[in-house]
């Protein structure tokens, strides 16, 4: 697929399930997702999966992303 290519098959199947829900309730869905940047350092994001629905507000026809790093945030926590 599509994302596939964008984002890696991993990662794809790791949201999946986020961007099934999205379409089946049509709503927002928010999850914090950790993963390695490119120096090994693992990072933590807040990920925003909001739909776009098609004038008629029945289907979703695609998702705006927000993405923002949280590490920061998540070591003062721990």
């Amino acid at each position: 697929t599509e994302t596939c290519t964008i984002i890696g098959a991993a990662a794809a199947a790791e949201i999946q399930p986020y961007v099934e829900r999205v379409i089946r309730e049509r709503a927002a869905v928010r999850y914090e997702r950790q993963l390695n940047d490119a120096q090994g350092r693992s990072r933590w994001l807040d990920v925003q999966l909001i739909p776009q629905l098609d004038e008629a507000q029945q289907r979703v026809i695609g998702a705006f992303v927000l993405i923002a790093d949280i590490s920061e945030r998540r070591r003062i926590e721990q």
